[in-house]
């Protein structure tokens, strides 16, 4: 869910704060869904590599709240962030079959994610978007390292 709190925030700033053409940012935005989906089909679906990646996730997100200004590091942020998060996809093969399937939990996401931008941005408050975003992939990295603990116990 911390991608989607973010993400739409992405395209927002680049318009409104950095005054960037809209087919500009929209090809800047892709170029995140390019590192979001680097590992697919690539790498060996790890639940430490979940954590790890959120943890690189957490870093991205950080950048671009503390450096909003800088857009150097607003675009290594985002390119974090969808390093980071990319790992998501790992997420579907380590679920419990009673959680449900990873594309269930990736719609909850967006629609918690899409519904706290609206909020954040129709007050003004991009720091509820930031904290949210930080607190998700912090959350996410813990789940993954209960969840590698917990599959390690029972080998």
């Amino acid at each position: 869910m911390h991608y989607f709190v973010y993400a739409f925030l992405i395209p927002y700033i680049m318009i409104t704060m950095f005054k960037i053409d809209i087919l500009l940012t929209g090809i800047i935005f892709v170029i995140g869904w390019g590192a979001y989906n680097i590992y697919q089909d690539r790498v060996e679906s790890k639940t430490s590599y979940v954590a790890h990646g959120h943890i690189i996730a957490t870093i991205g997100i950080s950048l671009i709240w503390y450096f909003s200004q800088n857009l150097f590091l607003v675009m290594l942020g985002w390119f974090l962030t969808g390093l980071g998060g990319g790992t998501f996809y790992m997420i579907k093969d380590k679920l419990p079959p009673d959680i449900g399937k990873s594309e269930v939990v990736e719609l909850w996401g967006q629609f918690v994610g899409m519904l706290l931008f609206a909020i954040a941005v129709n007050i003004e408050n991009h720091t509820i978007i930031y904290s949210c975003a930080i607190i998700f992939a912090v959350i996410t990295t813990l789940i993954a390292i209960f969840l590698e603990r917990r599959m390690s116990c029972r080998k």
